[in-house]
């Protein structure tokens, strides 16, 4: 097939809508995708850590899950089109059971080939001709690099960056 519009396709963040979204750009035959992705796998929100504080690379630690979650959706409901949930006898799964299927969705349609893990989306902005010019820092050497898209979706989902509140004694906890 061949891509109905064609260009440079940048997809932040490899979450849900990070894969949904390269995988689509993908079925269309446009195979000139990069898809950023700050952490070390894909998953977005359903990676579980214990950690706190930050990373290795001085980033916030991102923990909406705890050790023991399950859904609060049946699992009918969470695949995604043309390509469902594994069968079981439960309806609601546990946190790393929906991990997996994200793993294995991103590597079954190869989006995971298009994938740069530990890459910080620093700047988006227009540069003209509709094009779109994006910093993005590689976090394992500290190097930012440049690059020129035609299309960029943004897919990093609202649960990244952290929405503290300021409060009087704040700091004594």
């Amino acid at each position: 097939m061949s891509c109905p519009k064609s260009g440079r396709y940048c997809v932040i963040g490899a979450g849900a809508a990070g894969l949904a979204a390269a995988k689509s750009i993908l079925d269309v035959g446009c195979d000139q995708l990069v898809v950023y992705e700050q952490t070390d796998q894909v998953g977005g929100t359903w990676v579980y850590t214990d950690s706190v504080g930050s990373d290795h690379h001085g980033l916030p630690i991102h923990g909406s899950m705890y050790s023991g979650l399950w859904t609060n959706l049946p699992k009918e409901v969470m695949g995604f089109p043309g390509y469902e949930m594994p069968t079981q006898r439960r309806s609601y799964i546990h946190s790393s059971e929906v991990l997996e299927f994200m793993k294995s969705y991103a590597g079954n349609y190869h989006v995971v080939d298009y994938v740069k893990f530990e890459h910080l989306v620093e700047q988006v902005k227009p540069v003209g001709d509709g094009q779109w010019e994006v910093i993005v820092k590689v976090l394992k050497n500290s190097e930012s690099t440049t690059n020129t898209f035609d299309y960029v979706l943004v897919c990093n989902g609202h649960y990244f960056d952290p929405a503290i509140p300021n409060f009087p004694g704040k700091d004594a906890f």
